[in-house]
C-alpha cells in the first residue's frame, strides 16, 4: 500500500481577494461586504451605516427571510458615532433614550438591577414555575448575568466596571422586545465610562441562532463583557471589531455547552485572506479568541483589554504575546499558528491537538490543491495585507530522477 503525505503550506501576512455570498448574513454584514468590495464608495457606506443604526435604534428594521440576527449593536454603534458630525451626536443623544418600564429585580448578589415588564409590547412570560418572587424568565435572566459576573471579575481578574449612579449602583438591564431591531442585545456606553444594557424579552424569533435561554445566557455574558471592557477603553472608530470579537469569545467561557459562536466560523473561513478587523464584525473573528485562550491563557485576553487604553487592538495584542512568551515573537508569529489551526477543524480535527471544539467547526478550502513535483518551481503568493492568511494544499510526487 503506497502512503502519501500532503503538505499544507500556509501563506500570511502580518503587516481581497474573493466576493462572498451576502445570503444569509445580517444586513450589517452585507452592508460592509459592499464597501469593502467597492460596490459603494466611503461616503456612500458612511449614509448608510448612520442610516441603519438609527433605524435598528428606532425598531423599524425587519429582517429578510433567512436573515440572521445582528449580534449586538455596539460595534454599529461604534462605526456610526464615528461618522458623524457635532450635529448628528446631539440628535442621537435625544433617541438613545433608556428605556421605562414596570418594575424590576435586583439580583441577590446586588450587581446588576434587571428591569422588565409584564404587560404589553415588552412583556416578559409570567411564570412562576422556580417559586420565586420574580418571573422565572427574569430569575433566569439575573443568574445568567451573576455568572458573568462570577468568571469575569472574581475568577478572571478583571477590573470591576464602572458603574453609574442612575436607579441605584447595579449595572442596569432592560429587558425589551427587539424584534424589530434584528439584534440580540446592546451595550450603550455613556460618559465617565459608564453603560447600561438592552436585550431581548424572549429570543423566540428564527432570526436568532440561540434561542429562549440559550439566547438570553450568552447574550447576557457577551453584554457584561462589554460593559467591562468600557472601564478600559471607549471603542475608537475602527476598533469595534476586538471589542465584539472578545465579547463573542467570552460567551463560550460562560456557557461552553451552548456554541453560538460556531454559527459565525464559515463566514470567516469565506474570507480568511481579509484581514480581521477588514470586513468583519468581530462576531466571526471569536475564533481567536479561542485561540488566544486554548493555545496560550485565557487570561492573555485580560492583558491585552490592559493595554487598550493607549494601543490599538493590534498594537496590544502584540505586546500582550511578546511579553507571554519568549519563544513567541509576537503577533506575527502567533498568527502563523493560528492560520495553522484552522487547517485542523472538521473531519481533520485532532483530538487533544488544535481547537478543543474543532470538530463543531466547518472546514476550510484550500486555494491551491493539486500535486506537486519535487522539481516544481512555486511562485511567488502575494496579494495578502495584515492579518489575512490563505492554505495552498500539495501532495507531492517523486520526480523520475530521484
Amino acid at each position: 500500500m503506497k502512503h502519501y503525505t500532503i503538505y499544507a503550506f500556509i501563506i500570511l501576512s502580518f503587516i481581497h481577494l474573493s466576493v462572498t455570498p451576502l445570503n444569509g448574513q445580517d444586513v450589517y454584514t452585507r452592508l460592509k461586504y459592499k464597501y469593502n468590495d467597492g460596490i459603494i464608495t466611503e461616503a456612500e457606506y458612511s449614509q448608510k451605516i448612520k442610516s441603519l443604526y438609527l433605524t435598528l435604534l428606532e425598531g423599524n428594521y425587519r429582517a429578510e427571510p433567512g436573515e440572521k440576527a445582528i449580534k449586538c449593536l455596539f460595534g454599529i454603534r461604534a462605526e456610526a458615532v464615528g461618522y458623524m458630525n457635532r450635529l448628528e451626536k446631539t440628535a442621537l443623544a435625544a433617541v438613545e433614550q433608556r428605556p421605562v418600564t414596570q418594575t424590576f429585580y435586583v439580583t441577590p448578589e446586588g450587581h446588576f438591577k434587571i428591569h422588565y415588564d409584564t404587560t404589553g409590547v415588552h412583556a416578559v412570560q409570567v411564570e412562576y414555575l422556580l417559586e420565586k418572587s420574580v418571573p422565572d424568565w427574569i430569575y433566569h435572566t439575573g443568574k445568567a448575568y451573576e455568572r458573568g459576573w462570577s468568571l469575569l471579575i472574581d475568577s478572571l481578574g478583571y477590573d470591576t466596571p464602572p458603574i453609574d449612579p442612575v436607579d441605584g449602583n447595579e449595572v442596569d438591564v432592560y429587558i425589551q422586545e427587539l424584534s424589530g431591531t434584528g439584534d440580540y442585545g446592546s451595550t450603550f456606553w455613556e460618559q465617565n465610562k459608564t453603560s447600561y444594557i438592552v436585550m431581548d424579552d424572549d429570543f423566540a424569533e428564527s432570526l436568532y441562532f440561540s434561542q429562549d435561554l440559550d439566547g438570553m445566557r450568552v447574550t447576557a455574558v457577551h453584554e457584561f463583557f462589554h460593559v467591562v471592557q468600557l472601564g478600559y477603553a471607549l471603542p475608537l472608530f475602527g476598533t469595534g471589531w476586538y471589542y465584539e470579537l472578545a465579547s463573542t469569545w467570552f460567551e463560550d467561557v460562560g456557557y461552553d455547552e451552548i456554541n453560538d459562536y460556531i454559527q459565525y466560523i464559515g463566514t470567516y473561513y469565506r474570507q480568511a485572506d481579509r484581514p480581521l478587523y477588514d470586513v468583519f464584525g468581530g462576531y466571526e473573528v471569536a475564533i481567536w479568541g479561542k485561540f488566544l485562550e486554548e493555545s496560550y491563557s485565557a487570561p492573555v485576553m485580560r492583558k491585552v483589554w490592559e493595554q487598550m487604553e493607549e494601543n490599538l487592538p493590534e498594537v496590544a495584542l502584540d505586546i500582550v504575546l511578546n511579553s507571554t512568551n519568549s519563544e513567541v515573537d509576537g503577533m506575527k508569529a502567533a498568527f502563523g499558528k493560528f492560520a495553522l489551526w484552522n487547517w485542523f477543524t472538521g473531519s481533520r480535527s485532532r483530538a487533544g491537538v488544535f481547537f478543543e471544539e474543532a470538530i463543531l467547526y466547518p472546514e476550510l478550502t484550500a486555494a491551491t490543491d493539486s500535486t506537486l513535483s519535487d522539481v516544481a518551481i512555486i511562485a511567488p503568493l502575494i496579494g495578502l495585507n495584515q492579518l489575512a492568511f490563505r492554505i495552498h494544499r500539495f501532495e507531492p510526487t517523486r520526480s523520475s530522477a530521484m
